[in-house]
């Protein structure tokens, strides 16, 4: 399951997901360059720099993505 806050829409198995990030993240060629990452209480946070050939109209320079993981288990 990927939940994407940048779009507030939910991707649920591995071929929506692989379709969103074929579109929307590969194709704009979209990079993350880590700053920081914070364990909390086992979910894990990264606070990225973001960067690619998207529009960029009317979002902060530098963008930075919080991205929210929670491993398995």
């Amino acid at each position: 399951m990927l939940w994407s806050m940048m779009s507030q829409r939910e991707f649920a198995g591995a071929e929506a997901i692989r379709a969103f990030a074929a579109k929307e993240i590969f194709g704009d060629r979209v990079t993350f360059t880590p700053l920081r990452a914070v364990d909390r209480h086992g979910d894990i946070t990264v606070h990225a720099r973001t960067d690619g050939t998207y529009d960029k109209t009317g979002l902060p320079d530098p963008l930075i993505l919080s991205l929210y993981y929670q491993p398995p288990g």
